[in-house]
């Protein structure tokens, strides 16, 4: 959204109506500047029935058993892999240590093909996300925006041709194959690109579609979880110096979930929200708003209402009571049609009270990232200070150094 219209903009605070407009079918995202090279005609941004045919079909592989097997296995192993590989250092950079994870999980989710123990690919594949990302929150950098649009631009090329190029052709080719034969011998990659490959012509998807729906696959599943894993295990760890208890208790997952819900709702990597309005509507307690009229929902400070989350509700407290029917993590995974759709996916938004029991849902990969360096004692660097992003105004770690005891 431009600034001279965004100074015109309705902006939202509060929880309740932030919830109200993100459940409404009467706003349309509105991405500003270089956020529309990779952001236009995907599923952030698609409305209607449009929206509801395209989001069925990228979904179409995916169920709950789908994603237990892929947590379980898949990303498991890769995880383990990936830190055995950082392990050679004794300084380890977390944001490296997520995005290098993560990345392969968006990919796996989008139906992107990185050669997994090729770092050439892998570095390429993430500064390409990186670039992306910038580009979707232009709206927030403190660097040339024009600078961010064209790079993104160029970027984009690249991850047509190395990337998406590449895999689409190697799943038509194995759909083809599996159109041809007889019995069940060929195997379909079970991803978004594949999903929508197949339904091609009912999900309306041209060949920039596919690249946008990749992009846009890629950078909000990795940014996401990314983002949300590093601040989680800032705040556990913050929260281990404050009290000696915590680390008895982070054992549990219960509370581990918990502790990572709720530093989600405290610092959500998609702090706002802007909407145009599509046809006239009107909010509980505002006048009515016409079509072309923007909003704007500050979505950092809806997840502090205090009528919500209590008194206490901009600091960090796993413990904390949340009303019936309001996620953990608030709204920092969107509400409604547009809300992630690989929420499951990310973390169990189970409400737990209690530390004792296990969690009746999915854990989600955040949990098993997460629990992963708890269980390898996890810990700051005394020496080396982290570093906060310092060319956004949103929050973001730009450099987190931690140390593991690895098991030998």
């Amino acid at each position: 959204m431009d600034k001279d219209y965004s100074n015109k903009a309705l902006h939202i605070v509060d929880y309740a109506m932030a919830n109200e407009v993100l459940r409404s079918d009467s706003f349309e995202r509105a991405p500003c500047g270089g956020a529309k090279i990779v952001l236009q005609n995907s599923l952030t941004t698609l409305n209607g029935e449009l929206h509801q045919q395209r989001r069925s079909a990228a979904l179409a592989s995916f169920s709950p058993q789908f994603f237990g097997s892929y947590q379980k296995i898949r990303f498991s192993t890769l995880l383990r892999q990936t830190i055995v590989a950082f392990s050679s250092n004794e300084l380890i950079d977390l944001v490296e240590l997520a995005k290098s994870v993560f990345i392969h999980g968006a990919a796996d989710l989008a139906g992107i093909d990185v050669r997994q123990n090729t770092f050439q690919s892998t570095s390429q594949l993430i500064n390409i996300a990186d670039t992306f990302w910038n580009a979707a929150t232009v709206a927030h950098s403190r660097n040339d925006h024009d600078e961010i649009e064209a790079e993104a631009a160029l970027a984009l090329k690249v991850f047509e041709r190395f990337f998406v190029g590449p895999a689409i052709e190697r799943r038509e080719m194995l759909i083809e194959q599996k159109r041809n034969e007889f019995g069940d011998k060929t195997k379909l990659p079970r991803d978004v690109l594949t999903a929508l490959l197949q339904s091609r012509d009912e999900s309306q998807t041209s060949h920039t579609n596919l690249v946008q729906n990749m992009a846009h696959f890629l950078i909000f599943s990795y940014m996401s979880s990314v983002n949300a894993a590093v601040f989680a295990l800032h705040e556990i760890l913050q929260l281990q110096c404050q009290d000696s208890v915590v680390s008895q208790r982070i054992g549990k997952n219960r509370f581990l979930l918990r502790c990572i819900q709720e530093s989600m709702r405290l610092h959500p990597t998609a702090p706002v929200y802007w909407g145009r309005v599509m046809q006239p509507t009107k909010l509980s307690g505002m006048p009515w708003l016409k079509e072309g009229d923007y909003v704007v929902v500050d979505i950092n400070k809806a997840n502090r209402d205090s009528a919500v989350f209590g008194k206490d509700a901009a600091d960090f407290n796993p413990d904390r009571c949340v009303p019936a029917g309001i996620a953990r993590f608030g709204l920092t995974l969107g509400e409604g049609a547009h809300k992630c759709p690989v929420r499951a996916l990310i973390l169990s938004d189970e409400n737990t009270v209690g530390d004792e029991g296990p969690i009746t849902q999915q854990q989600g990969l955040l949990h098993v990232f997460v629990e992963e360096l708890v269980n390898l004692g996890v810990r700051v660097d005394s020496e080396h200070i982290p570093k906060m992003a310092a060319d956004t105004e949103r929050e973001s770690w730009e450099y987190y150094p931690i140390q593991l005891t690895l098991k030998r």
